[in-house]
């Protein structure tokens, strides 16, 4: 849904979107390999040799440091982490970071 909300909105395609969970990440890949199972848009895409799961605006981040290096860290975006009661991780490193600048907006759903 987010990507497609990007894509239909080109002031923000300058805007990065990142994901930050392994967990999620596995999923991706699950997803992709289960195509079958899933809505007939997917599979209609997945036999017209199109992969829904490639995302254009949102991407995966690997490596925790990579959130605070350039444009990470300067620029700005938009990353959702794990884990979501913020007790560690990532999540934690990044509110850390950035609740402390009035500049930052940090959201919780």
């Amino acid at each position: 849904i987010l990507d497609e909300y990007w894509a239909n909105n080109p002031d923000l395609h300058q805007v990065p979107v990142y994901y930050f969970s392994p967990m999620a990440n596995k999923c991706m890949r699950v997803f992709e390999t289960y195509t079958n199972m899933c809505s007939q848009d997917v599979q209609d895409k997945t036999n017209n040799s199109e992969n829904p799961w490639d995302l254009k605006f949102v991407k995966h981040l690997s490596d925790q440091r990579r959130i605070t290096e350039a444009p990470l860290g300067r620029t700005p975006c938009v990353v959702m982490a794990a884990p979501g009661m913020l007790q560690n991780g990532p999540s934690r490193d990044l509110f850390e970071q950035w609740a402390l600048d009035r500049k930052n907006g940090v959201v919780f759903t």
